[in-house]
């Protein structure tokens, strides 16, 4: 091997690169005749392999801080030659594990295709992020944040300011027929410089292994160990596979077509097979946030989702989105909130950085009780994995609203209007901060800028109505309950929007009716109803108060 190394070097060095073949090899090398062939004595493969796994270990331990690295691609025997400069020969802090805590994994793009298939490189981004939050102690940048920083290279100024990582992990991948090729390389973000590259190949069919594989490399790169146990490998088909990261990427739109759209696939995949657990999860996910938004019933809604939550936990138990699913079910449905949190707990020991169940625990169960420190640790914690993340920053903001904390919240959907300026619930969000400080005029301003962005939602009408109605509007809010009252004509109008508007108007029996009609269908948006400033006017009485109880929000 070490005449293999000299021979190799020597010979790139001198500019000859493009002539070091297997055969030149093992003649120069392994001191093979001339007539050597390749095809019938394989010796310069089999070195070879052993070569570029020495040449790993040593770069992951006593090499980790040379100026100068040695890459052996898989499949070839020209090495390339890395000159890093790590100012004063020291040690390269990103592969010392005492150093490195957070990684950034950006999203790998999909070489030779349209952005119809976007969603393969987004898949294995959100696999590989996925498999490092097993790693106790490092904070893994979720994917939300990593998909706002696409297309930008690494080492892009302002990249790393923004996700706050020790090192950053980006590659591509091309399908071509049946082969899938992924090329994966890491960037150090305090120097600048690439501390590794390789390219893996696998069929089609060898998926998952071909992910398993990348993700315990870069492990091994970074001196970072999975202590936590190993996910087991899928036993459904990567068909199914397949449907189900486009059905995700439709979800991770967070609008009603996307929602719809990822229905369509995540069925798709279960067809394929049934035994697609994460398929499963997906679709209660969907159903789920149909309900949340209005978009759908709520008895409608769980008709389709509950069942498929439990489908997803029969197929996989350690399926951590899975726990989450039925923990959000079982909150603001069952308003089962003992389970919920044993799921929500379950779901957070089984991966420790899914942000998602972090956010829904935090405000979805946490802060509907009026437990808002237990929430806001949460929640703190959601944002520090995903920091670019909009539904998480109006999350941490919609706290402060319900804990009356308006200033503050105020100040955080600013911070997100700047941010996201399209966002439609930072307007409203702000609307509602605003509403709650007595800023009626520019409340409304806020909120109707947020219905420019959103449409005619009807959370956004309610909102409306309340505002106007406590403005002294009171024309302009009967005129948003009669467009309310149309609307609920032709689609689902959620309780809590007519409630709203006619608690503003001082209308309290109308408001309490809807509210029971709206606790008799299981509505999810009525789950707030125990600490959110919109239904104050109706606190003390007798018939909120039983609302509560039956919700058992009140013991």
């Amino acid at each position: 091997m070490k005449r293999f190394l000299e021979f190799t070097v020597r010979q790139t060095l001198e500019g000859k690169a493009g002539e070091i073949k297997e055969a030149l090899v093992g003649v120069e090398v392994f001191d093979r005749p001339a007539d050597y062939d390749p095809r019938v004595d394989p010796i310069v493969r089999v070195e070879a392999r052993r070569l570029r796994q020495k040449i790993e270990e040593y770069y992951a331990s006593d090499g980790a801080g040379d100026s100068v690295r040695i890459v052996y691609a898989k499949g070839g025997y020209a090495p390339r030659i890395e000159a890093l400069e790590i100012a004063d020969g020291k040690r390269s802090a990103a592969l010392r594990a005492d150093v490195v805590r957070a990684v950034l994994v950006l999203p790998f793009e999909t070489l030779g295709a349209g952005e119809e298939q976007e969603y393969f490189g987004d898949g294995l981004t959100q696999e590989l992020i996925h498999a490092f939050t097993r790693v106790s102690g490092l904070r893994v940048v979720a994917w939300g944040t990593a998909s706002r920083l696409r297309g930008l290279p690494a080492r892009a100024a302002g990249v790393n300011e923004r996700a706050g990582a020790d090192v950053i992990v980006e590659g591509s991948v091309r399908r071509h027929g049946e082969r899938v090729r992924v090329h994966v390389q890491i960037v150090e973000t305090a120097s600048g410089y690439y501390l590794w590259t390789d390219t893996f190949e696998r069929t089609l069919g060898d998926l998952f292994a071909l992910q398993e594989e990348i993700a315990r490399s870069i492990a091994a790169v970074l001196r970072i160990q999975f202590t936590m146990p190993a996910a087991p490998r899928p036993n459904y088909s990567v068909e199914a596979h397949d449907f189900y990261l486009r059905g995700r990427h439709e979800w991770f739109q967070r609008t009603e077509r996307g929602m719809r759209n990822s229905i369509v696939l995540f069925e798709r995949a279960i067809e394929v097979d049934r035994r697609c657990a994460p398929a499963w999860a997906g679709l209660a996910d969907a159903y789920s946030l149909l309900a949340d938004y209005g978009f759908e019933p709520t008895a409608a809604a769980m008709e389709r989702g509950r069942p498929a939550a439990l489908r997803a936990l029969e197929l996989d138990p350690s399926l951590a989105e899975a726990h989450t699913s039925l923990g959000f079910i079982q909150s603001f449905c069952d308003w089962d909130w003992s389970a919920a949190e044993r799921s929500y707990r379950t779901a957070i020991g089984l991966n420790p950085g899914y942000a998602t169940v972090r956010l829904w625990y935090g405000l979805d169960l946490l802060a509907l009780q009026g437990r808002f420190a237990e929430a806001r640790l949460e929640l703190e914690f959601a944002e520090r994995l995903d920091p670019l993340e909009p539904i998480i920053a109006e999350g941490c903001a919609y706290m402060s609203l319900l804990s009356r904390e308006f200033e503050r919240a105020e100040a955080c959907y600013r911070r997100l209007m700047a941010a996201s300026q399209h966002y439609a619930k930072a307007w409203t969000g702000c609307g509602r901060a605003l509403w709650g400080m007595g800023r009626y005029d520019e409340a409304l301003e806020m909120l109707e800028a947020g219905r420019r962005l959103a449409g005619d939602l009807p959370s956004v009408l309610g909102a409306l109505g309340q505002v106007h109605a406590m403005a002294g509007h009171r024309d302009a809010a009967q005129g948003l309950l009669g467009q309310l009252y149309e609307m609920a004509k032709a689609r689902h109008v959620p309780a809590s929007c007519l409630a709203l508007v006619h608690t503003g108007l001082g209308e309290h029996d109308a408001a309490l009716a809807h509210l029971e009609q709206g606790v008799d269908r299981r509505e999810m948006p009525l789950v707030q109803m125990k600490v959110h400033p919109g239904y104050d006017a109706l606190r003390g009485q007798p018939r909120f108060e039983g609302l509560l109880r039956r919700m058992n929000l009140l013991s």
